[in-house]
């Protein structure tokens, strides 16, 4: 095999492992890390709303994800692992369904039979892919209490992923806001209150 053939091969096959780690691309641009998470608000598949904003104080893993995707079906098992792992810590997994509207059926069939544990928002116009820049399936974001996105990947969250639980660990031992009853936050060193936005 020639030079250029054998780069040829390696190119392809990396091409490949990345198409099984993500799907359908998305073509907007990416916001930096260590920036606010924009703000974003649906409808879960139990009716109640799911607010990014009302999470502050809490760390939030957002995946966004649709049932057609292999790689966002594959990893839903460890999502929910984690979050059953992390949750006592004011932790929680939101998962964005960019499916259509009328494959809702689908949507609650999985996380029926995968019994999965956290909030499911039902976005079918996908505006948490622009929101968040998503370019490919599953594109999961970590917002730390503050509201910052500190951790993001295009792509799917394996078992004990080496590059998230780190940086999940060590947002989850930041000190941050703790919710109020009246929508003020306190800081969790004994700081002053402050209004929430």
């Amino acid at each position: 095999m020639t030079h250029t053939r054998l780069l040829r091969t390696i190119c392809l096959a990396a091409l490949g492992l990345v198409g099984t780690l993500a799907c359908s691309p998305n073509r907007s641009g990416q916001p930096g890390l260590g920036a606010p998470a924009p703000r974003y608000a649906g409808v879960t598949l139990d009716g109640s709303t799911f607010e990014l904003a009302a999470n502050r104080g809490s760390v939030v893993l957002l995946n966004i994800w649709a049932t057609w995707c292999p790689p966002c079906r594959e990893e839903l098992p460890e999502l929910a692992r984690i979050h059953r792992a992390f949750h006592e810590q004011r932790f929680t997994v939101a998962a964005i369904s960019v499916d259509d509207a009328h494959h809702e059926p689908r949507v609650r069939a999985l996380a029926r039979d995968l019994e999965l544990p956290f909030p499911i928002v039902l976005d079918p116009r996908s505006l948490a892919s622009s929101r968040f820049a998503a370019r490919a399936y599953p594109t999961s974001l970590l917002v730390d209490r503050e509201g910052v996105v500190v951790w993001r990947r295009a792509g799917m969250i394996v078992p004990h992923d080496g590059d998230l639980h780190p940086v999940l660990r060590r947002t989850l031992n930041q000190r941050g806001p703790v919710p109020t009853e009246r929508g003020a936050t306190v800081d969790a060193t004994g700081g002053a209150a402050a209004a929430a936005p």
